[in-house]
């Protein structure tokens, strides 16, 4: 078939104004739940995963959650926020400036949690403003740990050897390639002590306990969400239908609120082809990290 000069300009032109339609509908339908300030609604937003500041692979990013809290902060629809947490924990970093994010809201935050809310993970929850726990679910999980993987012995087996080059006498601390000193591990003890005594803190302050009724259950164990009630973990039981009534209360929502899903959105070419790149680089240098402190 052969086009004329003026028939393939405007066949260029229709396709040109199409494509514009489409964007300019997707932009709208996209924008509209977010902005639209009619109903009195509840926003949820949900914490799920490991929590770690890089926010890599299946990680909960605490800026990602921060910009959600923010949107519904600025939404004057929403009235009240539920902090949806399925976590088993992650960094003492990441779990505290989520934390943080959720203390300085201004609009009245109840934290759910579900399946899990353990370790990190209740570190965020114990900075919402009423506390409610599935009564099945893991909960607690006070303190935090350091994990060395070494494998001198497995490297002398296969005849392989390994040279360090550092600058300090404690630089390759937790190398997996030999096994730790003494002194190495009294190091990494005090950081995990200094980072336990911390948790400890948080809790007792936002939960309004004394520094020794949480030392007295901060040891690791987790509570089911029964248990975590008794002892003034949570503020108490339901599902998410129960949680999202009492931030409805919370927020003077009178009758049945409508719900706002807030999640994290991502540009279509960034999530379709740069997370198989992201996962990829997660997956080489996550032993490089696994070293790290974690609240698990």
């Amino acid at each position: 078939m052969v086009f004329k000069k003026g028939m393939n300009r405007n066949f260029w032109l229709i396709v040109g104004a199409g494509a514009l339609l489409v964007f300019a509908l997707f932009y709208t339908v996209y924008s509209f739940e977010d902005s639209e300030p009619w109903g009195e609604r509840v926003a949820v937003v949900r914490v799920v995963g490991m929590i770690s500041v890089d926010g890599y692979g299946a990680r909960t990013n605490p800026q990602d959650i921060g910009d959600l809290i923010d949107k519904a902060e600025e939404n004057p629809s929403v009235k009240a926020i539920v902090l949806e947490i399925d976590s088993p924990g992650g960094t003492p970093v990441g779990s505290d400036e989520i934390a943080r994010h959720v203390e300085d809201a201004e609009k009245p935050i109840v934290v759910w949690i579900a399946d899990v809310g353990a370790s990190g993970g209740y570190w965020i929850a114990a900075s919402g403003d009423y506390v409610m726990a599935h009564p099945m679910s893991l909960t607690g999980s006070i303190g935090a740990y350091s994990m060395v993987i070494t494998i001198p012995g497995l490297l002398e087996e296969w005849d392989i050897g390994s040279e360090t080059i550092k600058s300090g006498k404690y630089k390759d601390i937790g190398t997996p390639f030999r096994e730790m000193t003494g002194e190495e591990r009294e190091i990494l003890q005090d950081m995990v002590d200094d980072i336990h005594t911390e948790f400890v803190s948080h809790i007792a302050e936002q939960r309004g306990m004394s520094v020794e009724e949480v030392e007295a259950i901060a040891d690791g164990r987790p509570f089911s969400g029964r248990e975590a009630l008794e002892l003034g973990l949570v503020d108490g039981l339901g599902n998410r239908e129960d949680a999202i009534d009492k931030a409805a209360e919370l927020g003077g929502i009178s009758g049945e609120p409508e719900i706002l899903v807030l999640e994290v959105s991502e540009p279509f070419f960034n999530s379709f082809f740069s997370k198989a790149a992201e996962n990829i680089g997660y997956g080489i240098g996550a032993g490089l990290r696994d070293n790290l402190i974690r609240l698990q």
